[in-house]
């Protein structure tokens, strides 16, 4: 883990290289910690209320009627 955190090992040279000390991160994470790829989070859409769609779709209808009544602007 020293290695990886770029701390002076007890018992070897360190690694400079930012490439391969990234790369030791991703394996020990694949390994140690049991990270894999499709752990990463994903964006799903909830669940749509059918109900608040179609008033909130109703509601902007109604508005745009009324913006556009040459009557009631007048």
């Amino acid at each position: 883990m020293d290695t990886i955190l770029g701390r002076r090992p007890v018992n070897a040279k360190p690694i400079k290289d930012e490439r391969v000390r990234a790369r030791l991160a991703i394996f020990v994470a694949k390994t140690r910690l049991g990270w894999s790829l499709a752990n990463c989070h994903q964006q799903v859409p909830g669940p749509n209320d059918v109900e608040h769609v179609r008033r909130r779709f109703l509601a902007r209808i109604a508005r745009l009627a009324r913006s556009c009544d040459p009557q009631r602007a007048a």
